[in-house]
């Protein structure tokens, strides 16, 4: 696969400028200048890119990360590390820092068209339960008034949509991007494009950390296996799973339940806030200081192989 062909693609369909995906995704211009011109960057970039564009591939094994995958295509044909390292031109090492989520994007591209050599970028999911794409979902009106309850007035929205039932004092939509704008308020509340949610969590953690805004609530999918859940939210936010799943409001239309579960993030919430969540919402709750452990996953990978 020429990932960089793919990425510049997909950029370029969004109307983004590498500068504009820079800032959506974290991460440096340079960056994403050598992969679109070179194929050059780690896989690990590559992903965070995939998650900012809402790329997803066809022809690949389920998996949240490509290091998985690779690893449940060698199995699938009963190759060592060192056979599929043979076939792919690449060396032994290569593969088993691909597989333990630490590799070039050129060690992925040939070990790729090896393995799935007619894997491709999936056409976009058009969803029968939104208004025609994924990242128009609007809150609930019902859902909001529980908002209310736990928050009070909300002074920002910065994802607003001119349909929304949402209130506020003031507005961001689409057109003004929310995530180039100073976030600043008491209440913050957020319903992000699930296409960037990566850059709004991260966008909200930073507005909340330097005090900008004392209270971000942010309603996202359930997606805790994603890089920014566990440097951005565990730790520094209190989680609430929602049990069941959402009907998102859709003007005109009948609501339908979304295929995924959510999430509510809250960056600040005091006791009070806490109750109110747990009074108001059908919800597990994440403590902001729930404890983490300590190994990764890729420690674990490369325990298992060692004793391998």
């Amino acid at each position: 696969m020429d990932f960089g062909a793919i990425i510049r693609e997909a950029r370029t369909s969004s109307g983004l400028s590498q500068a504009d995906l820079a800032n959506r995704a974290g991460v440096s211009i340079g960056a994403i200048y050598e992969l679109e011109a070179r194929g050059n960057g780690t896989v690990a970039l590559l992903i965070t890119l995939c998650q900012t564009l809402d790329l997803r591939f066809a022809g690949l094994p389920k998996g949240a990360r490509f290091g998985e995958q690779v690893r449940a295509l060698r199995l699938r044909r009963r190759w060592s590390q060192e056979t599929l390292a043979g076939s792919a031109r690449v060396s032994s090492p290569a593969i088993m820092r691909l597989e333990s989520g630490n590799a070039r994007i050129a060690t992925l591209s040939a070990a790729l068209k090896v393995l799935a050599p007619n894997a491709r970028v999936r056409k976009p999911d058009i969803a029968n339960w939104g208004s025609g794409s994924r990242d128009e979902r609007l809150t609930p009106p019902d859902l909001f008034e529980q908002v209310v309850v736990v928050l009070g007035s909300i002074d920002l929205d910065p994802c607003a949509h001119p349909l929304s039932p949402v209130r506020a004092r003031r507005y961001y939509r689409k057109e003004d991007d929310g995530l180039t704008r100073p976030w600043r308020g008491m209440n913050v509340y957020v319903n992000p494009p699930y296409s960037a949610a990566a850059a709004f969590v991260r966008k909200a953690h930073e507005a909340w950390s330097t005090g900008e805004c004392r209270t971000i609530m942010m309603l996202l999918p359930v997606q805790t296996q994603h890089q920014f859940f566990h440097t951005n939210v565990v730790g520094s936010a209190d989680v609430f799973f929602l049990r069941g799943k959402i009907a998102f409001y859709r003007p005109d239309l009948p609501r339908t339940v979304a295929p995924f579960g959510n999430m509510i993030v809250l960056f600040g919430a005091d006791k009070t806030m806490t109750d109110r969540m747990l009074g108001n919402f059908d919800c597990v709750h994440l403590p902001r200081a729930a404890a983490v452990g300590r190994k990764t996953s890729s420690d674990a990978v490369q325990m298992r192989i060692a004793a391998e």
